[in-house]
């Protein structure tokens, strides 16, 4: 297990969708990761008050459907095996006590990125592990220079999108996928008993069809994205 680099996609996964695993396996392939695991969020603390979240149990399902059978992924239960809301900080330092000889690379999109400041110790992040910020075609890469110096003064630009930071991890920007995919209209076409082919893995619209009353249950009672 020494020296493996391991990447971290966290989310809601409400549910898990075409988009965030080809999102995860562009960032292994582009960094050279060993996996990438899909840290299914236990209680998004942003999400708590908001109708409309499955129980863990059927989305952290899906997850493992979606990563079935893909080479360098897998799904990631860790969140629900501590207490408390999903604080992505706790969830680092929790990844470091299993594996404390890995480096992990923590991947997000880069309007996430742009929130990070008002995070439970958000800013504490590059101390633990690299930052891989996703740029869809829709974002504003131009802010990033202006919020890395606002927020992280101490890192030093090493080249065009690369942050350094004293601790040795990194902040990097890259180019995501060009798949428009949201967990909102996929939620709205399923119940709507419209296709979801192509939008979700085959295997994850299969289970989703197996958990069927208890996701409809969760998904009409609200929007939650």
């Amino acid at each position: 297990m020494a020296g493996l680099r391991i990447g971290l996609l966290g989310g809601s996964f409400n549910p898990v969708h075409c988009g965030h695993v080809r999102n995860a396996l562009e960032t292994m392939e582009a960094l050279g990761l060993d996996r990438v695991e899909l840290v299914c969020a236990a209680h998004p603390p942003h999400k708590d008050a908001i109708p409309g979240l499955a129980s863990f149990e059927d989305r952290f399902a899906l997850v493992q459907a979606a990563v079935r059978g893909v080479g360098g992924l897998a799904a990631s239960d860790i969140e629900v095996k501590r207490d408390g809301p999903s604080y992505t900080v706790e969830t680092l330092k929790a990844y470091h006590r299993l594996t404390p000889s890995a480096e992990f690379y923590f991947l997000f999109g880069l309007e996430t990125l742009y929130e990070v400041h008002s995070w439970r110790e958000g800013l504490r992040m590059p101390e633990l592990a690299h930052l891989a910020a996703l740029r869809r075609q829709k974002d504003d890469p131009g802010r990033l220079p202006g919020y890395v110096a606002k927020h992280w003064p101490e890192a030093k630009a090493s080249a065009e999108g690369v942050w350094e930071f004293p601790s040795g991890f990194s902040l990097r920007l890259l180019d995501a996928p060009v798949l428009e995919v949201s967990g909102t209209d996929i939620r709205r076409r399923w119940l709507a008993g419209r296709s979801v082919h192509c939008l979700v893995p085959a295997a994850v619209a299969e289970a989703m069809e197996d958990r069927r009353a208890a996701l409809e249950r969760a998904w009409r009672n609200g929007p939650s994205v």
